[in-house]
């Protein structure tokens, strides 16, 4: 059974994390295996995990996107103002902006926008975690 950090990081970051986090929290491949076969954890993109039995909602799937799309990520446009409070905003497609140099596969409800010009003080980790650069 996974240790209780483990599930106190998860209710903490929307249900979702990297598989990497959780190793860094001492999960094991093993623990880690078990955990999605049993359906404890599922895969949501590779690398990106989310609790089986926690219901997708718009901020984790905002976190799942900005895990996915990795270093110098973050959720922009739309997607942010819906993050915010700004009503009105649509949140069937996420907006991610990555470094313009990055390359990923297309995913499926997210529409990322590549930038060769952002500074950290173009994002904010106010109000959710899901605005923060990836270390």
């Amino acid at each position: 059974m996974p240790d209780a950090k483990i599930f106190k990081f998860l209710g903490d970051h929307h249900w979702v994390a990297t598989t990497v986090q959780l190793a860094e929290l001492g999960c094991t491949e093993y623990e880690l295996r078990t955990m999605r076969r049993s359906g404890i954890l599922v895969s949501t993109v590779r690398g990106v995990v989310r609790f089986g039995a926690a219901e997708p909602t718009f901020e984790s799937r905002c976190l799942e996107a900005q895990l996915w799309a990795g270093q110098g990520a973050f959720v922009s446009g739309p997607s942010a103002g819906a993050l915010h409070g700004l009503r009105q905003m649509p949140r069937r497609l996420i907006e991610i902006t990555m470094p313009q140099r990055r390359r990923v596969r297309e995913l499926p409800g997210v529409r990322i926008v590549r930038s060769s010009w952002t500074h950290d003080e173009d994002v904010t980790s106010e109000r959710t975690d899901c605005g923060s650069r990836i270390p």
